[in-house]
């Protein structure tokens, strides 16, 4: 025997109607509950008014709007023939919460369009509700909570919160509730407005980062490499009719040059696809490929290490990299032919900081001091970043120097 099968779930238009359908019901279903069992069912009564309140919520998270006048109509048709002040309270208080929504996610406009509509409603039962109506026991039953029992076959007028006192009292307390209810849906708002623009503003700061990451990356790597391989281009044009031999060696630094850019380029970019952040940087290691790349431009270095070299984080190893090699790429643009000094200091277990000296002795020859670039800055951005010293400044007796500090943390050290 075939299974019968199992009921479809409601169609997106039936979802969509049921919350109307259950506002446009509140009204009605708000009368029943309100005048629903015997005569001392209060506390049921009490019970079924909370109960049939939740029928509009589900509008009230898309629309609220329609939910509060829902609400709104809602006890303007039965809260004047409510049989206790306490179930006329509950949808005061509902209509109350449905303006706090209300300005909590739409315009300033229009939640003090709501509070006004919402006063007005209140201020319009109120008056209903007035004391000086006499009425029967058997038919306004006394409240489960009552401050005085009502005595037997006695005609008492209506009392409560909305009716006791003058109405300019009662008046007062729903403008205080509505101003409440106001003012907490538009700190909500200004909260939630400020939450995003601070996630915006995270957003936009971690995406300049990341750009100006890549651009030290790319800067660093393509003008040591496109600086080493002009020198090497000017050295081999100016021999190619006299010395051959070394024109074939500029030719070829030319393209050693190349070709450890191009794969230092994959690495970048692969590490950029990946998005994992490990795509093999250079580091100290490579510190000799870097020196002997320099001098076959012309550019005497010496390299001096201080203390005993240990392992260092990935994001401190690659600063220290790329700051020695900016700085030779500047001497052998602007001092062609000097002499440069590499200082490293690895420090010591009370210090464990990594400190950086690069200065040269000044320039052999006349050169031309280009058009100032993005190098020192880049070198600082990367220092600072680590939270480390960068200085960088001429030598009183010519030359340039360039000093950085980088801390390494303890853990590492």
């Amino acid at each position: 025997m075939r299974s019968p099968d199992p009921p479809s779930p409601p169609t997106p238009r039936v979802r969509a109607a049921l919350p109307w359908c259950g506002a446009v019901a509140y009204p009605v279903a708000l009368f029943l509950a309100m005048n629903a069992g015997p005569d001392d069912s209060a506390l049921l009564r009490l019970l079924l008014t909370g109960c049939v309140t939740l029928l509009v919520v589900p509008l009230l998270g898309r629309h609220p709007l329609p939910a509060l006048y829902a609400l709104l109509a809602g006890t303007l048709c039965t809260a004047p023939l409510a049989p206790s002040w306490t179930l006329a309270c509950i949808p005061v208080i509902a209509s109350a919460a449905a303006v706090a929504v209300v300005a909590a996610t739409r315009t300033r406009r229009a939640a003090f369009t709501a509070a006004s509509t919402a006063l007005a409603a209140h201020l319009a039962t109120a008056w209903l509700l007035r004391p000086g109506q006499p009425v029967t026991p058997d038919r306004f039953p006394p409240d489960p909570f009552p401050p005085s029992r009502v005595p037997p076959n006695a005609a008492e007028p209506v009392t409560g919160p909305l009716t006791q006192g003058p109405l300019l009292g009662t008046a007062l307390l729903l403008l205080l509730l509505q101003v409440t209810a106001l003012v907490a849906g538009r700190a909500l708002a200004e909260r939630r407005a400020h939450a995003e623009a601070l996630r915006a503003r995270t957003a936009s700061d971690a995406v300049t980062a990341e750009r100006l990451r890549i651009a030290r990356e790319v800067h660093d790597m393509i003008a040591h490499s496109v600086g080493v391989m002009a020198i090497q281009a000017g050295v081999g044009r100016r021999v190619i009719g006299s010395r051959p031999d070394a024109a074939r060696d500029a030719l070829a630094s030319i393209e050693d040059t190349g070709r450890q850019t191009l794969a230092e380029l994959r690495r970048t970019l692969g590490a950029l696809r990946r998005d994992d952040g490990d795509g093999q940087a250079p580091g100290l290691a490579a510190l000799p490929g870097l020196v002997a790349a320099t001098s076959g431009a012309g550019v005497r270095v010496e390299v001096t290490e201080h203390g005993t070299p240990r392992p260092l984080p990935h994001d401190v190893d690659l600063a220290a990299y790329r700051i020695v090699q900016e700085a030779l790429t500047n001497v052998a643009r602007h001092a062609p032919g000097s002499s440069c000094r590499v200082v490293l200091d690895h420090g010591s277990p009370g210090d464990p900081a990594l400190s950086l000296l690069v200065e040269n002795d000044g320039p052999a020859t006349p050169a031309v001091s280009p058009a100032p670039g993005y190098g020192i800055t880049g070198m600082r951005e990367r220092v600072t970043l680590l939270g480390g010293d960068f200085a960088a400044a001429p030598r009183p007796g010519g030359g340039f120097r360039v000093t950085a500090r980088l801390p390494v943390p303890a853990a590492v050290a």
